[in-house]
């Protein structure tokens, strides 16, 4: 089996104390064994205040704040999920960007947001350059291979993008996803991708005054545990393939 966690905390205007939150959050669910803990999008900054997250971007494979969790990685042997954060584009752009490093504190997976978030006049597109494809890594733990897709929020209301995927055991959505549309669609959307993908979902939200209730799902549904909307804290489930394989066995859609 793979334990995860899901990292749920408020990211305010400061880089450092969110790098501290978000460290000592994965420090906690480390000692509770966690082998992959995923953080909510845009974890260092405020998701939609997009001159602060000009200021905090970084160049690709340089930076504080990838080097901090490459090394934190590598410190408590663990897989860090790095949210997403604002990294460099092309002509002066940014790119949403989630980041996965394994416990050697190696970069093995980046996924581009590709479905941009627009709602009530807040357009990341006047912002972001739009990824291209679903992100994708396997996790071997004891000789057992996981296979783990990657989405960021906005990216739930496409299930299309879903069957890019290729059948994952594991779905991560690091989100900042709003109170507004939160309270309405959040846990439809994310109950709705793990029933159909027949596989676990994990859930990481930034917490109030965004929408918080982070959470984690089995292939049937089932919510295996879920936090509030302000809380800033972590939980941890366990991902057992051979209920993925029970699952699929029984409602054969693939």
């Amino acid at each position: 089996m793979l334990k995860i966690a899901a990292c749920q905390f408020t990211a305010i205007e400061n880089v450092s104390k969110n790098l501290e939150t978000a460290t000592k959050l994965i420090q906690m669910a480390s000692k509770k064994g966690a082998d992959l803990v995923v953080l909510p999008e845009i974890f260092c900054s405020v998701p939609y205040h997009f001159d602060e997250l000009r200021k905090s971007a970084e160049v690709y494979k340089t930076g504080p704040i990838q080097q901090h969790f490459s090394s934190l990685a590598k410190e408590l042997n663990i897989w860090i999920a790095a949210g997403s954060l604002p990294l460099k584009a092309d002509q002066a752009g940014l790119t949403n960007s989630a980041l996965v490093f394994d416990n050697y504190g190696k970069e093995v997976c980046r996924y581009d947001k590709v479905h941009l978030f627009s709602f009530d006049g807040s357009c990341e597109a006047d912002v972001y350059t739009q990824g291209k494809s679903a992100g994708v890594f396997e996790l071997t733990k004891k000789e057992e291979t996981f296979r783990i897709g990657l989405a960021i929020c906005f990216d739930i209301r496409f299930p299309g993008m879903f069957s890019e995927m290729d059948h994952p055991d594991l779905i991560l959505i690091p989100a900042a996803f709003t109170k507004i549309t939160g309270q309405a669609h959040w846990e439809t959307l994310l109950r709705a991708r793990a029933i159909e993908n027949q596989c676990y979902l994990c859930a990481s939200d930034q917490a109030a005054p965004l929408w918080g209730h982070s959470m984690i799902i089995d292939p049937w549904g089932k919510i295996l545990e879920k936090l509030g909307d302000s809380e800033n804290d972590f939980i941890v489930s366990a991902i057992d393939k051979n209920l993925v394989n029970e699952v699929r066995t029984r409602i054969p859609m693939f």
